[in-house]
């Protein structure tokens, strides 16, 4: 009977100590000191933001006691611009960041930077090759000023995003895109500044559309419209089911 009391105490201690091992890990996971760090960075994200962000860690005392989920989260809410972050922690106690951005689509009145499905940001966030490569929309009375460098821009809606996800990559090539209201935008033609397209935002050009625009505008040409002296702008006005109407500004 001692022998069986004895090796049940041995088994009791075996799971005793395995569950305090389980325990231990899985604390380890979300509560532990940081002796260091080292980050990784886009370079997507300038260096002046960069350095914001760098700043941001070093003098953020608490991310000594915080979870690796907290972490990212304190991150992506100071620094909008960060769509995605690994964080894990070396045997050593060095925390290691690994930080995505978001990648730019939209340049807005050439101050900010709008991501496909993502807030409004400054563009002083992202590098100036990757401003390179996006597609320019001015939005007419936005009025953002004022408003610090690590804080998500608003100013534009759903409308007007929805609207310039809808035009065509091509569109940007070849007009000036300007957005008014739900109610009221124009594409301005950068071969021919003296013609337009006016739209809105439930009648966003479509190829069928551009096409036919197009069309107007070589009839016009061969008539000389555009060279005449003081000739006002040409609108191609679009907001209208099954029919375009032409008229002069």
């Amino acid at each position: 009977m001692k022998r069986g009391f004895r090796g049940t105490r041995f088994v009791g201690i075996v799971l005793i100590g395995l569950l305090f091992v389980s325990l231990v890990a899985h604390i380890s996971s979300y509560l532990f000191f940081v002796e260091g760090y080292s980050c990784q960075i886009d370079k997507t994200i300038s260096q002046d933001c960069s350095r914001e962000i760098v700043g941001f860690i070093n003098s953020n005392k608490t991310f000594r006691n915080l979870s690796l989920d907290s972490i990212a989260l304190s991150l992506k809410n100071n620094f909008p611009i960060i769509s995605e972050i690994e964080v894990f922690k070396s045997a050593s106690g060095i925390l290691k960041l690994k930080i995505q951005a978001k990648k730019p689509t939209f340049l807005i009145n050439h101050e900010y930077v709008l991501s496909k499905n993502g807030p409004l940001i400054d563009m002083r966030f992202f590098s100036e090759d990757i401003l390179l490569g996006c597609r320019k929309v001015e939005i007419r009375n936005l009025n953002l000023k004022g408003t610090s460098f690590t804080q998500t821009k608003g100013g534009i809606s759903d409308s007007c995003k929805n609207m310039i996800n809808k035009l065509r990559v091509d569109v940007f090539d070849s007009y000036e895109v300007i957005w008014e209201n739900t109610t009221k935008g124009w594409l301005i033609d950068k071969s021919q500044n003296k013609f337009a397209i006016l739209f809105n935002d439930l009648h966003v050009p479509d190829i069928v559309i551009l096409s036919a625009c197009q069309d107007l505008k070589k009839r016009l040409e061969s008539k000389g419209e555009f060279c005449r002296r003081h000739v006002g702008r040409w609108i191609a006005d679009v907001r209208f089911k099954d029919q375009i109407v032409l008229f002069k500004d």
